[in-house]
């Protein structure tokens, strides 16, 4: 089986890392992943059957190993569907499947919208819509659910800046206070980090003298597609402009108790795309490593 990887250069300062493996006459398979600000994970394709697919990842603008690393000059979501379109072209995928879940479910849509021509099919799970609600969920929403976690991630805040958490998130994080810095991102990290899973307790804790900059970078890039409404449509998110992609088959898996992303943002695109297929898991949370996600996604990922 083939197995490659380097580095594509997109011509306004970023080089992409890109991944490839499986079989060279394999259906083409590209595979998003989330964040935005987190990096690539090998351990999916773990999840397909390489024997029968050419499978691509790659690290986002300023993730993991792209360079510069955690650059946010030229960084937007409608950069990183070029980058999309530019690393199919280069491989020489014709029509492939995109994969994504999370903030890779909205980059797979948004992709999918700009070049339905190349897409054959969506396999989605852990969607992300990219609305204010929805990022309004995330930072204040989920604290009726999990007030530790929140009163954590807050603790110190004067009560202006919770008011308006993202700003004050922001605020710190691109601080010139390099403790300040450590201090948020690791507050932040252990916030996401729980609720990930539906046992909070299984996440890692991440202590402010032991955050790296590759941390640092993954906030940062975090927090400035937030700040910008993911560059999309405040109210509707990813959900804007779906006429462009109805024909497409869609399939979704979403957990049910997804403290992270709540099921009703694949509930809105199950119901905004009659055509799918949505698979709601019971007893799962947002992780795609939880045992129900996994197995699932195996058998959504079943290609031929």
């Amino acid at each position: 089986m083939m197995k490659q990887n380097g580095f594509l250069e997109t011509g306004d300062g970023h080089a992409l890392y890109w991944r490839l493996s499986g079989a060279a006459d394999g259906v083409p398979v590209i595979l998003l992943h989330g964040g935005p600000g987190c990096s690539m994970d090998a351990y999916l394709a773990d999840y397909f059957d390489l024997s029968k697919t050419r499978f691509l990842q790659f690290d986002q603008r300023g993730c993991g190993r792209s360079s510069p690393p955690g650059s946010l000059h030229n960084n937007t979501t409608a950069h990183l569907v070029s980058d999309i379109e530019a690393l199919r072209h280069y491989h020489g995928f014709e029509n492939p499947i995109l994969c994504g879940g999370s903030w890779g479910s909205t980059l797979a849509i948004e992709y999918a919208k700009a070049y339905p021509e190349h897409v054959s099919k969506l396999l989605l799970n852990s969607v992300f819509l990219g609305r204010d609600a929805d990022e309004d969920w995330f930072l204040n929403g989920v604290r009726a659910l999990r007030p530790d976690a929140w009163n954590q991630l807050t603790d110190g805040f004067s009560e202006a800046e919770k008011a308006n958490i993202g700003m004050a998130l922001y605020t710190r994080a691109f601080s010139e206070d390099e403790d300040r810095v450590r201090d948020v991102v690791a507050r932040f990290s252990n916030y996401m980090g729980t609720l990930l899973k539906l046992d909070p307790d299984l996440a890692s804790p991440v202590q402010a003298e032991q955050v790296t900059e590759g941390q640092i970078a993954a906030i940062r890039i975090f927090l400035h597609y937030s700040s910008n409404h993911y560059f999309l449509s405040p109210d509707q998110g990813a959900l804007a402009g779906l006429d462009r992609i109805a024909h497409i088959p869609l399939h979704i898996i979403h957990g049910r108790y997804d403290l992270d992303a709540p099921l009703i943002q694949s509930y809105d695109l199950h119901q905004a795309m009659p055509g799918s297929t949505l698979d709601i898991l019971t007893l799962c949370g947002h992780s795609d490593t939880e045992a129900p996600m996994a197995e699932a996604l195996k058998k959504l990922y079943q290609i031929s």
